[in-house]
């Protein structure tokens, strides 16, 4: 942190960006360069999050019945099992590991 707040003041100060103004010392110039390269991914991580949750408003728009509510859409393995099946949960069995819901596999 004081060294991005000295980036900031050095930056103001001299009317540069955060690669240029490491030119005053040339042994922090990779400072800069890994500030842009930190910025550019973070908002490749936050563009994909807000496309997501794009995603999920517009596919809960649907007519009828929801995507993620059963089994038998193009995403769905075959270990999908529908939660809501009570034939699904057998009594006195547990629930294997490999079964998964259809509303984890829309999302995941």
């Amino acid at each position: 942190m004081p060294l991005f707040y000295m980036e900031l003041a050095l930056g103001q100060y001299n009317r540069e960006g955060a690669a240029t103004v490491w030119k005053i010392c040339p042994l922090f110039k990779g400072v800069g360069y890994a500030v842009i390269l930190i910025a550019l991914y973070v908002g490749f991580y936050y563009n994909v999050i807000i496309a997501w949750s794009l995603y999920y408003l517009f596919s809960s728009f649907t007519f009828g019945e929801l995507p993620w509510t059963k089994c038998g859409n193009p995403w769905n393995s075959p270990n999908c099992t529908d939660p809501r099946n009570a034939t699904a949960f057998v009594p006195g069995t547990s629930y294997s590991k490999y079964k998964i819901t259809p509303a984890a596999e829309f999302y995941e």
